[in-house]
């Protein structure tokens, strides 16, 4: 197993989520899985670039779905995130 990190950008029409978390990458018989704990999202593939582009896709969901739903902060406050508010 190994840590890796993501560092990036998803766009949802107006909004933009920087995103920037830790990963680790390991393999499961013959799959790679890249996996972050802090939002529990994960992707895999048949080699450690495919489960990251798989990862970077179900992150891309992951935020699209939540900020559709509305759920995206009491998604990440379940996950245990501390969501600070920004002031004008």
């Amino acid at each position: 197993m190994k840590q890796i990190g993501f560092k990036g950008k998803v766009k949802k029409g107006l909004v933009t989520v920087n995103v920037s978390v830790p990963l680790l990458s390991f393999k499961e018989d013959d799959t790679f899985i890249v996996y972050s704990p802090a939002l529990d999202v994960s992707g895999y593939g048949d080699t450690e670039e495919e489960a990251r582009k798989s990862f970077e896709l179900t992150l891309e969901e992951f935020i699209n779905y939540t900020i559709n739903k509305k759920t995206f902060q009491s998604e990440l406050t379940r996950l245990g995130w501390k969501i600070k508010k920004q002031t004008a």
